[in-house]
């Protein structure tokens, strides 16, 4: 059975454009959603030009012209994959990337298949090794290459099975198709309070950072296995989604199937307190600890004829990613810390209480969904612009971007929060803190 992916209208649009580009090949990835019937893209994002971090700035310019003029035998497939993982951090539950295009010469495209092939598999390695695939089922991994003529404008598509290294093309009927605008979105508000114990002491930030990957392993598990809530009530995972319009379903049915009205879906999750620090018997064995609290906002797109457990599935995912992107970020942070003589001399005392990089929003231009990036507190709103830029190809400016599903605690409030948190007595006021205005971010705490 050949495999139908549908592609937003729009995007015939760029594809078009990229046809005109005088380049031996124009090479990006795909993103959308995946599911057991049909995939939806929704983004073509073409991959920057390679640098070289030891150049000077011009010879740097001077690079990356270069490396445009190079033919598809020439690209380097693990500068394509951390391009993919670095958008990965940057979508929403439901939306992963699921493949790559490339346009060229058909000479160019006839000898360069199992290079395209080596690539798709580099993304997907790489993926695996940094957690980011989709909670999806085995459809996931079914991820497309489109390969356009620069001369005849034809498109072909082929999937692979990216977890099969033995894996063989199949077809695939891509197809143009308005669909995005009757998709509905699902977001979820989660209180984050994790201790972590640890029984020593850590030569510098870097051994520290990843003790504080491998303890949120528990905050993982617990959203894994969490119940989830929609619109405050346990659904049957098997129920579509548009029982929630009720009887009134008038709504014209859109090309793609189900209804064409979208929905605003709240989720819950009911966890496990037992995620939350050792054993009592442990206590005696402990050196200190970490803790981590605040609120993460969480959100995921879903076609018209979701499930519930779609719901889920995609809430849950958006979570686990969101936290995983973070203390990377922040590992990354600290890492990068440890190498200055100042922290060194520290040696045993990795900063008393941090601010974990916040979640800002802004829209897929032609479309309602929001895509992410995380920024630190040093961080100001141009380097968002940039982000989005470089990584997604989209322009925005300031007033485009939301930064308020997300608040980063200013310094008053940190120094209430610490305070609050060493002392056992005055530990009730935290959720009161937390729930400030302002009070929205999440922190990570040494003690």
């Amino acid at each position: 059975m050949v495999k139908a992916i549908l592609a937003e209208e729009f995007l015939q649009n760029y594809i078009s454009s990229v046809c005109e580009i005088s380049l031996p090949c124009n090479l990006g990835l795909i993103a959308g959603h995946k599911s057991s019937q049909r995939d939806y893209v929704v983004a073509l994002l073409p991959t920057p030009a390679e640098d070289d971090e030891d150049e000077g700035d011009g010879e740097l310019m001077e690079s990356k012209a270069s490396a445009k003029q190079r033919g598809i035998e020439k690209v380097n497939e693990q500068w394509i994959a951390e391009h993919a993982r670095q958008v990965m951090r940057m979508l929403p539950g439901g939306l992963s990337v699921m493949g790559i295009y490339v346009a060229a010469s058909d000479e160019e495209l006839n000898k360069s298949q199992s290079k395209l092939r080596q690539i798709l598999f580099a993304i997907y390695k790489l993926f695996q090794k940094k957690h980011l695939s989709p909670l999806t089922g085995a459809e996931s991994l079914d991820w497309s290459i489109l390969q356009i003529s620069t001369k005849t404008k034809k498109l072909t598509c082929k999937t692979f099975n990216v977890a099969d290294p033995k894996s063989t093309a199949k077809p695939a009927d891509w197809k143009f198709q308005s669909f995005v605008n009757s998709w509905s979105c699902v977001s979820c508000r989660l209180q984050v309070n994790l201790r972590i114990p640890f029984q020593k002491r850590f030569r510098d930030c870097s051994h520290y950072s990843k003790f504080v990957l491998n303890g949120t392993d528990n905050l993982l598990n617990a959203v894994s296995e969490s119940m989830v809530l929609i619109n405050g009530q346990l659904r049957d995972e098997t129920e579509a989604i548009e029982s929630l319009l009720g009887k009134k379903k008038s709504g014209k049915k859109s090309s793609s199937g189900g209804s064409s009205q979208p929905l605003e879906i709240k989720a819950e999750l009911l966890m496990d307190k037992a995620v939350q620090g050792p054993t009592q018997d442990l206590e005696y064995m402990i050196a200190g600890d970490t803790k981590i609290i605040g609120w993460v906002h969480a959100r995921g797109y879903l076609s018209p004829k979701s499930t519930f457990g779609d719901v889920e599935k995609v809430i849950k995912e958006d979570i686990e990613r969101s936290l995983r992107v973070r203390f990377d970020l922040l590992g990354e942070e600290l890492r990068q810390s440890s190498g200055d003589a100042e922290v060194k001399e520290l040696e045993t005392d990795p900063p008393s209480i941090i601010a974990t990089p916040q979640r800002v929003l802004a829209k897929l231009p032609g479309t309602p969904i929001c895509v992410s990036d995380y920024i630190f507190q040093d961080e100001q709103p141009q380097d968002v612009g940039a982000h989005f830029l470089e990584l997604l190809n989209i322009t925005v400016t300031e007033e485009d971007v939301d930064f308020n599903c997300e608040q980063m605690p200013d310094d008053s409030l940190l120094q209430q929060i610490e305070t609050a948190s060493s002392h056992s007595s005055e530990a009730a006021n935290l959720d009161e803190l937390l729930n400030k205005p302002g009070g929205g971010g999440e922190l990570l705490r040494y003690a």
